[in-house]
């Protein structure tokens, strides 16, 4: 499951070792990318030499922001809550994203809910005209009610 999309340019990896279970995370792509690495101890070294410690701490609070975001756009909601978030993040989306992934398929890879499910509601959402589609693909999002 989709825990983060990142945009470039962007660090990623920085708060792995805080926290716990995170060497099961890995990172993926489905835009062309260029990626660098540096070794923990390297970066630790540079925060350390140039005393970005400030940096650091406003990049971990912006990281900690991004889950807590992500958290409640999928915790304790309904399915439809879920999946009208999830539409209006892949809107949010660069265009190469939204062009190559369905609908279906980006609420699936950020959510646990149902292929069947989320069909269904994107297809009443289509008839109501609340959302536009193209071949699976969101093209624009009308207005979508708060209740399903």
């Amino acid at each position: 499951m989709i825990l983060y999309s990142a945009n470039s340019p962007t660090i990623l990896g920085l708060s792995c070792n805080l926290i716990p279970g995170s060497e099961d995370f890995f990172f993926t792509t489905k835009t062309a990318t260029t990626i660098a690495t540096l070794p923990t101890a390297k970066a630790t070294q540079i925060i350390e030499s140039k005393n970005l410690w400030e940096y650091l701490s406003i990049f971990q609070s912006f990281i900690i922001l991004r889950l807590h975001e992500y958290n409640t756009k999928i915790a304790a909601l309904s399915a439809y809550e879920i999946t009208r978030n999830q539409l209006i993040n892949l809107l949010q989306e660069p265009d190469e994203i939204r062009s190559n992934t369905t609908a279906v398929q980006y609420i699936q890879d950020h959510t646990r809910l149902s292929r069947s499910g989320v069909m269904k509601m994107l297809s009443q959402l289509k008839i109501g005209n609340y959302i536009e589609l193209d071949k699976g693909h969101l093209i624009k999002i009308n207005k979508m009610p708060l209740r399903y």
